[in-house]
């Protein structure tokens, strides 16, 4: 989890929605103990809130063959929904909506092969993107999700 809480805060974005990330707070993953709670308010109809995570290199996917983005989710009350994206060096991104969470913690499997063929050069990947917009749902506007690591495998 030091992914999310220790790369995150520098690349918040908070206008026009507004999203924080609280580390440990009020998370109850079992399968994942230092799962961080990600809280957001995009109730107007032009907002976002977000983070991009600057990748490390040694998490490159391809170099492990991998086939998977994968991370735990928990809903606060169920039918939040969000999006998880890749960005390359090269500049192109991706993002895949993460289906509404429920209210038990489970994991979630994103086959790479989604952002490849959108152009994300896995080989070189730059940015981790978790986004939340208007658009996603009533239910998910003003709401928290708690994630849990975020990594690449294969299942």
């Amino acid at each position: 989890m030091a992914l999310i809480a220790q790369r995150c805060e520098e690349g918040k974005f908070e206008r026009p929605g507004e999203g924080f990330f609280y580390p440990l707070a009020g998370c109850d993953i079992p399968e994942e103990p230092d799962a961080v709670r990600v809280s957001w308010d995009v109730s107007r109809s032009d907002s976002y809130a977000g983070c991009i995570i600057s990748l490390p290199p040694e998490l490159a996917p391809v170099a492990q063959n991998n086939t998977h983005l994968i991370l735990w989710v928990q809903g606060d009350r169920g039918g939040e929904q969000f999006n998880i994206g890749l960005m390359s060096s090269n500049g192109a991104e991706w993002k895949e909506v993460v289906l509404p969470a429920p209210v038990v913690g489970h994991q979630i499997l994103i086959p790479l092969s989604k952002f490849e063929n959108r152009g994300v050069d896995l080989v070189h990947l730059d940015k981790l993107v978790i986004a939340f917009e208007y658009y996603l749902g009533e239910s998910s506007r003003r709401s928290s999700v708690c994630i849990g690591e975020i990594g690449f495998g294969s299942p």
